[in-house]
């Protein structure tokens, strides 16, 4: 069930990244040539955190039913300060609207890398089959 939700959610952020490519390299919502500019300046970065976000909520959606709450709280409270300090490096080093979507972009896949490591070392879906097996429940 696992690999379906995630690959579930590798379509759903294709599909998002195709919408996004298209809405930002043709003039669907406006014919500014300052905003289009704008949009093709962060549409690699807003690619890339629509594709990655859509791929973390799936994972922590199946780590929130695995049980694994104080991990998520204490991931997010760690990325929540680091983000708050690249956002004040943002204002300092006058970065702009392009720091910020780098930013988010760069969240997300810190994000994921966290989420592959801590499959990858805790195995908390083994761990969970386990226990159901053990418990004689089977894979309820």
């Amino acid at each position: 069930l696992a690999r379906v939700i995630v690959g579930s959610a590798v379509v759903v952020g294709s599909l998002l990244v195709g919408a996004a490519c298209v809405a930002t390299n043709f003039p669907v919502f406006t014919s500014d040539a300052s905003v289009l500019h704008l949009l093709q300046v962060i549409s690699p970065w807003l690619v890339l955190k629509l594709f990655t976000s859509s791929i973390n909520y799936a994972v922590e959606g199946i780590l929130l039913g695995l049980g694994e709450e104080v991990y998520l709280t204490t991931i997010h409270v760690i990325n929540f300060t680091l983000m708050l300090g690249y956002s004040f490096a943002v204002r300092h080093y006058h970065l702009g609207f392009e720091g910020m979507w780098i930013g988010m972009a760069l969240y997300q896949c810190l994000r994921v890398c966290e989420h592959i490591v801590r499959f990858s070392t805790r195995k908390p879906l083994q761990r969970q089959i386990d226990a159901s097996l053990l418990s004689g429940n089977g894979l309820n």
